[in-house]
């Protein structure tokens, strides 16, 4: 088994120890200001994709002015982008979906996950299923089996471990991390044998997390679709997305379990 490590906070780009491993690192995001909808969004890749994805990330965030990206601040031109217009706030959004949308399809090896929880229905139906997991929960034990398998697939994955960072506070990564030092559920399921990191880090340093927040901001305006101003904007920001998403609507929560291994 791996040896695993968490940290405070930690560079993902950080290679410890002398040794060279080929990873696959996952960032985390999830939007949900209202008591509607809950959305997780993962981005997922390979060290060579993302060494080059934060390169090109990093020069178009400097166009602007800017030195992360932050959907909500950035759609109300706030902290950091109270002094960016409007048309380079827009101009931004635009450049930043194209260049992941390029790393998608020229690369292969760049994917992205969202699912989204009905939080009305959710709070409806726990107190007639005991057994039902959080929404937090359901979120991100969904996502994780998909990205693996999706990497699992590849004719070479030579993949030596898996590293999974998100975003400081975040109340998803606490789920992977208990199944993670679970010793009966990883021997379950022995993929997890490949996890050697999962960690919080500082969303404002890492352009993974800041991908992450694009589409899970957007699925979120999208899933609410109660008239938002920015719904359309939304909409267009998931075109680029594959069509990865996975909905616990009111039908699908109602009919726990089986459906999902949580």
């Amino acid at each position: 088994m791996r040896e695993r490590s968490t940290f405070a906070e930690l560079s993902p780009s950080t290679i410890t120890d002398g040794t060279i491993f080929v990873a696959l690192k996952c960032y985390f995001d999830g939007s949900g200001t209202t008591d509607q909808t809950l959305t997780l969004a993962a981005i997922a890749g390979d060290e060579q994709v993302w060494k080059a994805l934060e390169a090109d990330w990093l020069v178009l965030l400097g166009r602007v002015g800017a030195t992360y990206m932050h959907m909500r601040e950035a759609m109300a031109r706030v902290d950091g982008f109270e002094r960016i217009s409007t048309d380079e706030r827009d101009w931004l959004v635009n450049a930043l979906l194209t260049v992941v949308d390029q790393y998608q399809k020229d690369s292969g090896r760049l994917t992205l996950y969202t699912c989204a929880v009905d939080l009305v229905a959710h709070a409806e139906y726990a107190a007639k299923i005991p057994t039902l997991p959080s929404p937090a929960r359901m979120c991100v034990r969904s996502l994780f089996p998909k990205i693996y398998d999706w990497y699992a697939k590849f004719p070479e994955p030579i993949l030596d471990v898996i590293e999974m960072y998100f975003d400081r506070n975040e109340k998803f990564m606490e789920h992977l991390d208990a199944d993670w030092r679970d010793k009966e559920f990883c021997r379950q399921h022995p993929a997890w044998d490949l996890v050697r990191t999962i960690a919080p880090v500082k969303m404002k340093e890492t352009p993974g997390v800041q991908v992450a927040d694009l589409f899970a901001w957007a699925r979120n305006r999208v899933e609410m679709n109660t008239g938002d101003k920015w719904y359309a904007i939304a909409r267009l920001i998931l075109h680029a997305a594959p069509d990865h998403h996975f909905s616990f609507d009111r039908q699908k929560i109602s009919t726990y379990p089986p459906y999902a291994i949580m």
